[in-house]
């Protein structure tokens, strides 16, 4: 038997962890993160709060005008069913592309672990035609 194809350096849940811990999947829901981030009611929402002292035309009083500001874009609110929808999506999605990669990775596995043990059959079956070659050459012999 060749030792490189019984050496194989990882288990099939250790590759299920580095699958979802892989580059590509962390890139995506980065990218999920960055598009809830934008569609988060905060997002645009901004607040402004002004002081500015009250001036008269020849002098200054002690009365301090405040003033406070919000502004929201108003698709934030009529369309934010929408967004939440499209989140539930898109992590429906990529829960979907991890099961097929995963899926994929056990198909992978075990047609791997199969061609071993057709090798293990051949190299079982190539000794055995061994012995038995030696066998017929030791009757001749004899």
């Amino acid at each position: 038997m060749r030792p490189a194809a019984l050496s194989f350096p990882y288990t099939l849940a250790e590759l299920e962890e580095l699958l979802d811990a892989s580059p590509q999947l962390r890139l995506l829901s980065a990218k999920q993160q960055e598009v809830r981030n934008k569609e988060s009611i905060w997002h645009d929402v901004s607040v402004s709060a002004g002081f500015n002292p009250i001036r008269t035309a020849d002098k200054f009083t002690d009365q301090i005008r405040a003033g406070l500001a919000v502004s929201m874009p108003l698709d934030i609110l009529l369309f934010r069913d929408t967004a939440r929808v499209s989140r539930e999506v898109e992590s429906l999605e990529m829960e979907k592309l991890r099961g097929d990669l995963k899926r994929e990775l056990r198909r992978l596995w075990f047609d791997r672990e199969r061609r071993l043990l057709e090798m293990r059959q051949m190299e079982a079956e190539l000794e055995l035609a061994r012995l038995q070659a030696q066998k017929a050459s030791v009757m001749l012999v004899s």
